[in-house]
């Protein structure tokens, strides 16, 4: 091993992580090693505390801190460090290494390193694991020269304190990628609005294939918008929130499952339920068969008499729910409407049969009049 002396008379800055002493001496600085140019760097005390090497066998230059042992970096209680940067038989590089604090019998092998890499215009982090730091080619990708970030998981730097994202103004937009490199933009204003945030994807998926999907552990999925065809003013979802917290939602609504409003029980024959008053301008109810039947030749019409021995049996007009019916199972409006029509349209035959009769008879009672008159007449001829 090559080693060379040099007496100088300078002001040495001591270094030991960031200790800095100041003073004018005579201080000897050893050059050794025979794959690297280096100075040791000592304290004012002359306590090692590292090198500053032109070349590390690798053309690059570094400063290393840290204690020598056997030509190797060895850990002591305080750590050791490492500033590198060269070309390394790529482009250039820098990188900041760093060990985690140990024992003098230890060799250094960095535990992490952060790179800058003009080769990919990126900067990196890496585990080394070896005495020599990071290098260009090592690490993974956290950023590049065309401002993307790029990581697997962003955390808070505190548990008390959010996660904060600044989309950069009106026009800020973050696209995310699935597996499958499909882009959807989180953004806050490309479609025009600056409050709210806005959730597209780049281009339109086919017909039935998710928009918007959210899970729950397992992969179930709560809630899931699918896409459509063409997009309208009148085919999507707009729910708002009024100053009465009141939820409006624009647009056409579908519900293929039951629905139940002011409770939690849904009604396995029902698919809306509600528990509580519906006010409504007006109800169109769908019901077969209507009872214009009753209007048919042989459509079996029960008498009066009939109907009233009914009444007496029964305590209710034929068929027609009772009473206790009605309160078990409520009642179906399309349906009673369509048994109070056939009633309707009884009753207007029987009474269409009572007029037709009181026509009868009133016609038998004229002719018995005029019958009446004539004879009366003719009683008065024969008395005179």
């Amino acid at each position: 091993m090559k080693t060379l002396k040099v007496l100088m008379t300078a002001v040495v800055i001591g270094l030991h992580f960031g200790a800095v002493a100041q003073t004018t001496q005579s201080s000897t600085v050893t050059v050794d090693r025979a794959d690297e140019v280096m100075f040791k760097l000592e304290d004012m005390k002359g306590n090692y505390t590292g090198y500053w090497t032109m070349n590390d066998g690798k053309g690059n230059m570094a400063i290393k801190l840290g204690i020598e042992g056997d030509g190797n970096y060895v850990l002591t209680n305080d750590g050791a460090a490492e500033v590198l940067w060269g070309a390394h038989s790529q482009d250039g590089f820098m990188s900041l290494n760093a060990a985690k604090k140990g024992t003098a019998a230890t060799s250094v092998t960095y535990d992490i390193s952060l790179i800058v890499d003009s080769g990919d215009e990126a900067i990196k982090v890496s585990k080394p694991n070896n005495s020599k730091g990071g290098v260009g080619t090592d690490g993974r990708i956290i950023a590049n020269a065309s401002g993307h970030l790029i990581t697997n998981k962003l955390l808070s730097r505190s548990t008390d304190v959010g996660l904060d994202i600044d989309l950069g103004g009106a026009e800020g937009d973050i696209s995310l990628y699935d597996a499958a490199g499909t882009e959807f933009i989180l953004g806050d204003g490309l479609s025009g609005s600056t409050s709210g945030i806005i959730l597209r994807t780049a281009t339109n998926p086919s017909v039935g294939q998710a928009l918007f999907v959210v899970e729950s552990e397992g992969f179930s999925e709560r809630l899931r918008v699918d896409h459509d065809g063409a997009l309208s003013t009148t085919n999507h979802l707009h729910v708002l929130n009024d100053a009465n917290r009141t939820n409006i939602i624009e647009g056409n609504l579908r519900a293929d499952d039951a629905i139940s409003i002011g409770t939690s029980t849904f009604l396995p024959d029902y698919k809306l339920n509600v528990n509580g008053a519906i006010r409504s301008k007006e109800v169109v109810c769908e019901s077969a068969p209507w009872p214009d039947y009753v209007f048919e030749e042989d459509y079996d019409l029960k008498s009066l008499d009939e109907v009233e021995s009914f009444i007496r049996e029964e305590g209710h007009l034929p068929n027609m729910p009772s009473a206790k019916e009605v309160e078990a199972n409520g009642v179906a409006l399309a349906k009673m409407n369509a048994l109070l029509l056939e009633k309707i349209e009884e009753l207007t035959l029987h009474a269409i049969d009572q007029n037709n009769r009181i026509a009868s008879q009133d016609q038998k009672l004229n002719e018995q009049q005029n019958i009446i008159e004539s004879l009366m007449n003719r009683v008065q001829q024969l008395e005179k």
